[in-house]
């Protein structure tokens, strides 16, 4: 598993109890299921987002919301971002904002575990 996931899941455990992957696959990762285990609630793709590049198309936030509704309601407490594009497009802050869940994203994640000078 790449080291920003390990990460991202493990930040995900400390501020949730009920988690949902949010990702541009079909099924969250094998190895973020793992390490949430029972925690792990459900997996979302946003419609019509396959690449990475789909999430930059005008209707990739608007996508990405609606995936992300769809695991609050069914009873995420957190959101786990499982692609760094959605870091790219920004979209954490809008997620925190409507939904009122904290969302991790892999990259804060992997940035917040190496200033602590942690390998990988």
């Amino acid at each position: 598993m790449r080291p920003a996931l390990r990460w991202c899941s493990a930040v995900a455990l400390g501020l949730g109890r009920r988690i949902g992957v949010l990702g541009i696959r079909d099924e969250a990762p094998p190895a973020v299921r793992a390490l949430l285990g029972d925690r792990f609630t459900a997996s979302a793709r946003p419609h019509g987002v396959h690449r990475t590049i789909d999430l930059l198309a005008p209707e990739g936030p608007p996508a990405v919301l609606e995936a992300a509704t769809g695991l609050v309601a069914s009873g995420a407490d957190t959101l786990l971002l499982a692609c760094t594009g959605l870091n790219t497009i920004g979209i954490r802050p809008l997620l925190e904002e409507r939904l009122g869940v904290p969302v991790v994203d892999p990259v804060l994640a992997a940035g917040l575990l190496a200033s602590y000078g942690h390998g990988g």
